[in-house]
This record gives structure tokens, C-alpha cells and sequence, in this order.
């Protein structure tokens, strides 16, 4: 009952709350509240479902591009003379050239290549609107999620980066260290799905509650996404890695750049 009450997105206290005052008085004997309690702990923390699983949108939302398909009866072939002739946007770019607005991007390299050290460059000159390489940057909050350096290694490469390229000290950059934490943003299984983890859900509320658009630097792949079994070299489930990030973009307003060193037969 605790399980199937989570599932429908009742956070733990509230779904305590209804199990003690609705279903409970229909036990015999009813149950004691503190092994309720227990219960209702114990399918938050270990049930195989994150909370909320099972709570859907209303079914004229879920549906609404399936009305709009059949509504546009236009689908078909498109014709070349069409798009030579449409005016469209120019693609937007946190960096020209280098970094695209509102996807994920990976930045690869062996270690010892100096991924971190750019990933804060690029960093904090984007939020405070200096230049990359001579190349004009599109202002965002840059927030960094760094599983590899500690604050200390963090404030001692800011430093020096800020000091060398004459960037403000006052940054209002955010910088998480989860520095032996085991924090994944979420598990990537075989089968494809992604379970979004409790650290996972805090930092997606974080980059929705700054506001504007964000730079967020993910140091590194294989420590915010946890591939299970044999994921890693699935391309469905590494596919669905990346949606998920594309996800992340798309929820919160923001582009994501994460750093990722290859295997040493992917080196090779």
C-alpha cells in the first residue's frame, strides 16, 4: 500500500497521513502508527519505482501531438523549393562554433588533457559575458557539478584563470562539489530507461528555480550518469543517456556540457 501510494506522487509524509487516517481504521487490528511509519519509510527509500512513477498528465496533453498529426493533413514529402525558400533562424551558440545553445555537447579527451581546467574557463567567461578564444559568448549562469576536484583544486584553477584573463572576482556562479559522493543525476539501464536519482531530482529543481539560461558543466559522464550491466556499450540505452540530458535542456533552460574520457579501445 506504501509503494502503490508513493507511486502516484504523495511525498512520504503525506502519504503516511492517508494511509493513517483512511486505510488504516479498516485493519483488524489496525496497525501501529510508528510501524506504518516504518513502512512507508522503508518503501520510499528501498521501492524499486522513483516517487511519482505512476502519476501521468491529463491524457489530453499526453495525446496532444497525436491530435495535431491528425488534424495536419499536409504530412507527406516536403519539397525542396519549400525549405530553399523558408526563412529560418540562425542557430543559436553559447560560443560560436564551439558550444550550441540548449543541447547537450561532450567534451572527450584522455585523462590528463586539461577537460576540467577549459570546462571552468569557458565556464566562468560565459557567465560573466568575457570572450572564449577572441569568440563573442552568449551570457548564462554557469553552474558546476564536479564529482573529480575539490574546492580547494576549484578555487586554486578560478583563481588563476580569473587572475589570468582579468575576469570579475564577485561571480554568482554556482559550483556543487560532490567530490566521493556517490550523487548520480540518474541510472541508465539496459533496456533504456533512465531512473532519475534523489540527487538527480535536487539538481534539476536547483536549475529550475535560478532563472535565465544556464551553462552547466558536468564533471564527468560516468559519475552523474550510472550505466547498469552492460548499458555503457548499448547504443539504445547510451542513446537514451543523451535524451535524457537533452531533457535536462529543454526542462530547465539551459545547455550542458559534459566531460567524458573514453575507454582506452575508444582512444585507440
Amino acid at each position: 500500500v506504501s509503494c502503490e501510494v508513493l507511486n502516484i506522487g504523495l511525498t512520504p509524509q503525506t502519504a503516511w497521513n492517508v494511509i493513517r487516517e483512511e486505510w488504516n481504521p479498516s485493519c483488524i487490528p489496525p496497525w501501529d502508527e510508528d510501524e506504518l511509519a516504518a513502512k512507508v519509510q522503508n518503501a520510499a527509500e528501498y521501492s524499486q519505482n522513483q516517487i511519482g512513477a505512476w502519476a501521468v498528465p491529463p491524457s489530453a496533453d499526453t495525446f496532444a501531438h497525436c491530435v495535431r498529426f491528425s488534424e495536419d493533413k499536409s504530412r507527406g514529402p516536403i519539397l525542396f523549393r519549400n525549405l530553399l525558400s523558408r526563412t529560418v533562424a540562425q542557430v543559436e551558440e553559447i560560443i560560436p562554433g564551439l558550444i550550441e545553445k540548449r543541447i547537450p555537447s561532450f567534451l572527450s579527451g584522455p585523462g590528463g588533457t586539461n577537460k576540467s581546467r577549459l570546462l571552468k574557463q569557458w565556464g566562468i567567461s560565459i557567465n560573466s559575458g568575457a570572450p572564449v578564444f577572441g569568440r563573442p559568448t552568449q551570457p548564462a549562469r554557469f553552474v558546476y557539478f564536479s564529482y573529480e576536484d575539490h574546492e580547494d583544486e576549484v578555487a586554486r584553477s578560478t583563481q588563476a584563470i580569473a587572475h589570468r584573463l582579468g575576469l570579475p572576482s564577485d561571480s554568482d556562479a554556482d559550483y556543487w562539489d560532490l567530490t566521493g559522493r556517490d550523487a548520480p543525476f540518474a541510472t541508465v539501464h539496459e533496456d533504456g530507461e533512465c531512473r532519475v536519482q534523489s540527487f538527480g531530482q535536487e539538481a534539476i529543481a536547483h536549475l529550475k528555480s535560478v532563472t535565465g539560461h544556464k551553462f552547466v558543466g558536468i564533471d564527468s559522464c560516468y559519475n552523474a550518469l550510472r550505466f547498469v550491466g552492460s548499458a555503457k556499450i548499448n547504443e539504445g540505452a547510451v542513446m537514451a543517456a543523451i535524451g535524457f540530458l537533452q531533457r535536462i535542456c529543454d526542462e530547465c533552460d539551459c545547455t550542458i556540457l559534459v566531460l567524458w574520457q573514453p575507454s582506452q579501445a575508444g582512444q585507440e
